[in-house]
């Protein structure tokens, strides 16, 4: 797993993660959090997250609109506070 060889990689950990699950969010390894939007309606599909059980609060730091109806919405993660 990918989340497995991080502790060893010098420098910067990740710098663009794409992938499913709520891995690196629960890990607290990623300070931001980009999601894309596009103006589908499928009606079946996986959730955004998965097995992410615990709130996780998020700061705007942008949104952009996009030819065809994409929107983006960058959000900086909170760190969680003991």
């Amino acid at each position: 797993m990918m989340l497995d060889i991080l502790p060893e990689t010098p420098g910067p950990l990740i710098s663009d993660v794409r992938q499913n699950g709520a891995g690196p969010l629960h890990a607290g390894l990623l300070d931001e959090l980009l999601l894309f939007t596009h103006p589908v309606i499928l009606g079946t599909g996986r959730p955004l997250f998965d097995r992410h059980d615990r709130a996780t609060e998020l700061d705007l730091l942008e949104q952009r609109s996009f030819d065809e109806g994409v929107t983006l919405h960058r959000y900086a993660v909170r760190r969680q506070t003991a």
